[in-house]
């Protein structure tokens, strides 16, 4: 490759741009070394006010809402703001057809009327520490110390949370070159104080999703209680609202183009010094093998939704869910492919490989071939991966058989537990009721042949289960028959079939479970991923770890890059940039800024996309905004800004240069989601419902005036 390489930097030299200011995901213990540059941005305060080891700080106030969202505090009695799909859900699950929050909202009418979040948690850092000399102290680098690693992470985690209520975990950062430990706080009882109707806190749904203009109100409230003592409790009728340290005041004063802002949350995952090998294989294989299985389930469940509120509540959820990362990936290798990023990736790895041949370099020569070649080794099998993960596992059917794996491992021990046996018998009746609430067979049922023809026809026959392939000869590539075959002979399709087979398990019919077809499919494919994943994939990435861990050491030490952040791995994170609108190609201009009056141009009487409530239209057609209109007279609605975020930042508070709340991220741009990979100041811009938005669709259309009282402290 060194050729394809030299002839690449030739050819694109002038493709290559310096890192924008705006670039970058940093740990906010570490914020001083970036305060010069956030205050020539306009930010007016400090690293300390950010983060601060001994007083309350903006840190206190960030939280993990959830199982992956941002949230944060937005007043002294715990109340959370975050997005409205971060506590979709609670919402969901707390919603009935007699009461149907998900469509209609709710607003609490007090602080009695909060209603519990079924298992919803928050979670909140009480501290960072860089524990890298005690995780790598005397490690071969060229080892895999995993195992040693991971003790003395146990052991420091033990020694921060002894005696205390605390938990943590400690996580790499650059590739494994650096560690840090996090203490953590998390509390169980979240209630809902309020959300809006779904056709505000999606309004746009799939059409604008990753899209600008954007108008959509997403967010939702909700309040943490706690015990007596303000500590973490379960729910109890007695528990008290929370207390924070620190909580966000709000500004309805806005922002104008070119105001600093800054994003705090828990970004979830970024590969920004990927080589160019692994960008190929993400935009040429991986991401449309991804969206071509994904829109095969999405476009069928809607067919069946369309039109049924009880269909619609069960799979709104599920398609939300799929979509979002389904869109994602398309935006991700169309900004990929306009920001020539093969290109950009190759000529970096030729001036790495240049540095190389210096005495400092010496100890990384030769990384940047050696990952090529390990990629291309990998491309053998992740489309078999791909199409196991989104196409087998996209069958629910299968998915659901998954869960049955802990009993069948029961079931084959050379002396079975009866006592352990009968406890998986009562778990999976749970499993199973859950799993069926939300279950429409003949949405499934009409999936299956679509992602079974697509997975025989995508993957290369040598790596196919034989149990599927003799399957599709049983059948004569009848896909459909063979659907209808396993629709009627298998127990685990319905909730009375799979309780039938339990009980038959329990009766001592060993061989019931791995007799029946789904199941037998499931472990087909199981036992074929587990032998590729571990005899070729699991050591090919286990030598790519390896040598991206040394790839990146080199780049640390090279000095090659203008600015050096860890990716986001789930940890706490300060973003900042500015608010500013962009130009996604030639010849058009996004503005920063979205009002109302998008929202009287989009709404269709009706439709599941773009209707509104009716009361909603009064007020907007109303043009009487009070105390949240702009300078025009309009009502804001949502604006751009050119923070570095990710998936994790959906609920983020976005803040102003004096670390006031202004707005809730809960997007990006679609030409911009390719900030995982390379971020890119002319596309990638971040999207945030705007505070005042939040706060009028809560006063006037919620009619909680109560809560807006609070977070303004006002009465």
């Amino acid at each position: 490759m060194k050729m394809n390489k030299l002839f690449t930097l030739i050819i694109i030299g002038s493709l290559t741009s310096s890192a924008s200011a705006q670039e970058g995901m940093w740990i906010p213990s570490l914020l001083e070394t970036n305060e010069d540059e956030m205050h020539a941005m306009g930010f007016q305060l400090d690293a300390e006010d950010v983060y601060s080891i001994n007083e309350g700080s903006m840190k206190d106030a960030v939280l993990i809402f959830g199982g992956g969202c941002t949230g944060e505090v937005i007043s002294d009695k715990g109340l959370v703001l975050t997005n409205h799909h971060c506590g979709f859900d609670a919402v969901n699950q707390l919603s009935s057809v007699d009461h149907n929050y998900l469509r209609d909202g709710y607003w609490a009418e007090n602080m009695a009327g909060e209603l519990p979040g079924p298992g919803l948690k928050v979670t909140f850092i009480v501290r960072m520490e860089d524990v890298t000399s005690s995780i790598l102290k005397g490690l071969d680098p060229s080892a895999n110390n995993a195992v040693i690693i991971q003790q003395r992470s146990d052991s420091i985690l033990v020694a921060a949370t002894k005696d205390s209520h605390y938990g943590g975990y400690v996580r790499p950062f650059y590739y494994g070159n650096q560690y840090f430990l996090f203490v953590t706080e998390e509390f169980t009882d979240i209630r809902l104080v309020g959300v809006p109707p779904r056709s505000v806190g999606e309004f746009g749904g799939e059409t604008d999703n990753w899209i600008w203009p954007r108008h959509t109100g997403d967010f939702s409230i909700w309040r943490i209680y706690a015990g007596p003592d303000n500590k973490p409790a379960a729910y109890s009728p007695d528990n008290k609202p929370f207390v924070p340290r620190y909580h966000f005041p709000v500004s309805l004063a806005g922002a104008k183009e070119g105001d600093f802002t800054m994003v705090f949350g828990f970004p979830g995952r970024t590969q920004e010094y990927l080589p160019a090998a692994a960008v190929e294989l993400i935009m040429n294989e991986q991401n449309p093998n991804r969206v071509a299985l994904r829109e095969l389930r999405i476009r069928t469940a809607e067919s069946f939704m369309h039109g049924n509120d009880t269909i619609t509540l069960m799979y709104a959820s599920k398609v939300k869910s799929l979509a979002n990362a389904y869109k994602k990936w398309q935006g991700e290798t169309l900004g990929l492919t306009a920001n020539n990023a093969i290109d950009k990736k190759l000529e970096f790895e030729y001036r790495f490989d240049d540095w190389c041949s210096t005495p400092a370099g010496k100890p990384y020569a030769g990384v940047t071939d050696e990952l090529d070649s390990l990629y291309r080794a990998l491309n053998a099998y992740t489309g078999f991966l791909d199409h196991t993960i989104e196409g087998a596992l996209g069958v629910e059917a299968i998915r659901f058989a998954r869960s049955f794996r802990g009993l069948a491992t029961r079931l084959n021990e050379e002396e079975p537990d009866k006592d352990r046996i009968a406890q998986a018998i009562d778990d999976m009746r749970n499993t199973a009721a859950s799993h069926f609430s939300n279950y429409y067979h003949p949405i499934d049922e009409a999936v299956f042949p679509l992602l079974m023809k697509r997975v025989y026809e995508q993957v290369d026959t040598a790596l196919l289960p034989d149990y599927f392939l003799e399957q599709i000869v049983r059948y004569k590539g009848d896909f459909v028959t063979w659907a209808e075959s396993l629709w009627n002979s298998s127990a685990l399709v319905s909730l009375e079939g799979t309780n039938n087979l339990l009980d038959r398990i329990a009766k001592g019919e060993k061989d019931a479970l791995a007799n029946d077809p789904v199941y037998m499919l499931y472990d087909a494919f199981l036992q074929q991923y587990l032998l590729t994943n571990n005899h070729s994939v699991q050591p090919l990435q286990e030598a790519i770890d390896r040598k991206m861990q040394l790839y990146m050491a080199g780049i640390m030490a090279s000095g090659l890059k203008d600015r050096l952040y860890p990716d986001a791995n789930s940890t706490l994170r300060v973003a900042y940039g500015q608010v500013n609108g962009y130009t996604p190609r030639n010849g058009v201009y996004y503005k920063p800024y979205t009002t109302h009056e998008g929202i009287l141009e989009k709404y269709k009487d009706g439709d599941e996309e773009f209707d509104v409530p009716d009361q909603l239209l009064a007020l907007l057609q109303g043009n009487d905004f009070g105390r949240y209109a702009d300078a025009n007279g309009d009502l804001p609605v949502a604006f751009l800004a050119s923070n570095h975020t990710t998936g994790g930042n959906s609920g983020s508070p976005v803040l102003n240069a004096n670390g006031e709340l202004i707005g809730t991220n809960f997007d990006r741009v679609w030409e911009g989601t390719m900030s995982d990979i390379m971020y890119d100041f002319d596309r990638c811009r971040n999207i945030s419902v705007d505070i005042r938005y939040t706060m009028f669709i809560t006063e006037y259309l919620g009619g909680a005036r109560w809560v807006i009282d609070e977070i303004l402290q006002t009465k």
